[in-house]
């Protein structure tokens, strides 16, 4: 759009070359608006190039004036001004845990049932003298024997309702739910 500005400015000037009369008008450059300093050009004379409307993503603007013959106007892109955007963050629930132990102590798990969120990590550790493990029902996570004081950790990636139980010990029944 400068280039269409700055071409019909050009043509202009072009074309005032042929009229006699010169007086002093401000100087408007295409690309700036106008400044305090005069330069001689010529007067406008009939015929010269003008706008009466301009697409809608630019704007009119006057280019000369003269008592002799007139306005003229050219377009040149208008500065667009961006309203902001507000994007309302969703407040997190208080009560999904993103991290949560879980102890083993006189053969029961310390929580029967736990909610964390997906990404949340469950720890489990024996307090008990005797061996337990942690085996998810559907297979998707399973410790190896844990001797008292070993743990075993799982990163839950996937939302859902998980139940989990203890071999040896069928008894020892608990469920996660991941959301």
């Amino acid at each position: 759009m400068k280039k269409i500005s700055l071409i019909i400015w050009t043509i202009s000037i072009i074309f005032l070359a042929g009229c006699s009369q010169y007086k002093t008008v401000p100087a408007v450059p295409a690309s700036s608006t106008p400044t305090a300093e005069t330069t001689q050009i010529p007067t406008p004379c009939p015929g010269m190039p003008t706008v009466d409307s301009c697409p809608t993503d630019q704007e009119k603007y006057l280019v000369f004036s003269s008592s002799d013959c007139g306005e003229y106007y050219a377009c040149r892109a208008t500065t667009v001004t961006s309203t902001p955007t507000v994007v309302e963050t969703p407040t997190p629930k208080t009560n999904v845990v993103t991290s949560k132990n879980i102890t083993i102590a006189n053969f029961k798990f310390s929580s029967a049932s736990t909610e964390i969120s997906v990404g949340g990590t469950i720890s489990w550790t024996n307090n008990d003298e005797v061996a337990h493990s942690v085996v998810a029902d559907d297979g998707s996570f399973k410790s190896t024997a844990l001797q008292q004081w070993q743990s075993f950790s799982y990163t839950f990636t996937q939302a859902g309702t998980y139940t989990y139980h203890c071999v040896p010990h069928l008894n020892m029944k608990w469920t996660i739910t991941v959301k």
